[in-house]
């Protein structure tokens, strides 16, 4: 049974198909879903190489929790309005990492992804958020397409 779904969410049409698919999930017992943005902090290190001026750093972060805040708010309401216990969370850090670590909470049954986000340098380069929670996470993981 299905208590609480770790949702990672970076604002992609892959994180829509992900939260549609959620609300077939809802007969298996799912009561609370986990919503989970993370800034890529890495942004902020490239930026810093391949630019004279590196982005104001502060500015940068505030900037994308504000965004990120009101669309969570706006998802959030949606799925509240399915029947479901919803939370949400904005940490920094490297996507796959944070994801990884906030999955380990014990009442967390699965993770919902897409299987694609919208770093395509990442992807080609190193692999995909997807493809490294997939084989390091100890949790179910579910991706959609």
């Amino acid at each position: 049974m299905l208590k609480k779904i770790l949702v990672p969410v970076d604002f992609s049409d892959h994180t829509e198909k992900s939260l549609e698919y959620l609300l077939q999930l809802s007969p298996c017992g799912l009561e609370e879903v986990q919503l989970l943005h993370v800034i890529d902090t890495r942004v902020l290190t490239d930026s810093a190489m391949m630019f004279e001026e590196a982005l104001d750093e502060e500015y940068f972060l505030a900037s994308c929790k504000k965004n990120a805040t009101a669309k969570l708010e706006k998802i959030s309401r949606e799925l509240s309005g399915e029947g479901f216990k919803v939370s949400f969370e904005i940490l920094e850090g490297v996507p796959f990492s944070v994801i990884l670590k906030e999955a380990r909470h014990p009442d967390i049954s699965l993770i919902l992804l897409g299987h694609k986000g919208h770093n395509l340098a990442d992807e080609l380069l190193m692999g995909s958020t997807a493809e490294k929670v997939v084989r390091k996470s100890s949790k179910a993981v579910l991706l959609t397409r």
